[in-house]
């Protein structure tokens, strides 16, 4: 495992921008920040649950031979916060390439578990915001869940982790924080950021971005969408509502 993390050290020093897919040109408006995974639709849907599946299968049978059997489940237990370096590393220390990883999961995950989400839409639809999806998983699989909740007429962009460039820094990286707040040109004071994760929103809030970090209900309905977040957005950032 040595070899794996100086390899994930070298890959973050010399890390580029996240790379960005444009579906409608910017605007002067604030920019509103959006984690996707378990934020545009809650992490106690099932679909969340077959995407953690589809990730692990995917460590697994593309990186297996690098791990001793002891330390597999320590990735299936750790895989969510180490998945980016984990499959950096592990590139570097194989022949694996990460091309195929939005081959892998097009053909593995079913998106049909996820519906149109009304209360996301009409959160989306009355911000006076520009809307950016921020992902560290790769763009295929942000098109196919934004089309699933019905959300991708609202999006001006995504900024999604090309896992075929080992290179390129990605969400949770500060530096993909950072990068992306500058490719936007906007002011800290106008930068708003949700999303489920702690850590991601703990790097926002440290750049001085206004943040609000959702948490999803114990016992909510697993073939729901629902987010807990729509109504207290407004409340968090009232300048952009």
């Amino acid at each position: 495992m040595q070899c794996l993390f100086k390899c994930v050290s070298l890959s973050l020093i010399a890390a580029v921008a996240a790379s960005t897919h444009v579906l409608k040109e910017l605007t002067s408006r604030p920019k509103l920040v959006l984690g996707l995974d378990g934020t545009i639709y809650s992490t106690m849907h099932e679909f969340h649950r077959h995407l953690e599946d589809i990730n692990r299968q995917y460590l697994m049978e593309c990186f297996a031979s690098c791990f001793a059997e002891n330390q597999q489940a320590a990735i299936s237990d750790n895989y969510v916060r180490d998945f980016h370096p984990l499959l950096v590393g592990m590139t570097c220390n194989s022949d694996q390439s990460l091309g195929g990883y939005d081959e892998y999961v097009k053909q593995r995950v079913d998106y049909e578990s996820l519906k149109t989400s009304d209360k996301l839409i009409d959160c989306l639809q009355n911000s006076n915001a520009d809307i950016i999806v921020f992902t560290e998983l790769g763009l295929l699989h942000a098109q196919q869940v934004l089309f699933r909740l019905g959300i991708q007429g609202f999006v001006h962009q995504i900024v999604y982790r090309d896992f075929a460039n080992t290179e390129a820094c990605a969400k949770p990286e500060q530096e993909a924080y950072q990068q992306l707040q500058k490719s936007l040109a906007v002011e800290t004071k106008n930068m708003y950021f949700v999303d489920a994760d702690l850590k991601s929103a703990e790097i926002a809030q440290s750049l001085g971005w206004n943040i609000l970090q959702v948490q999803n209900v114990d016992g909510q309905d697993s073939h729901s969408a629902s987010i807990p977040w729509a109504k207290s957005i407004r409340q968090a950032f009232p300048n952009i509502f």
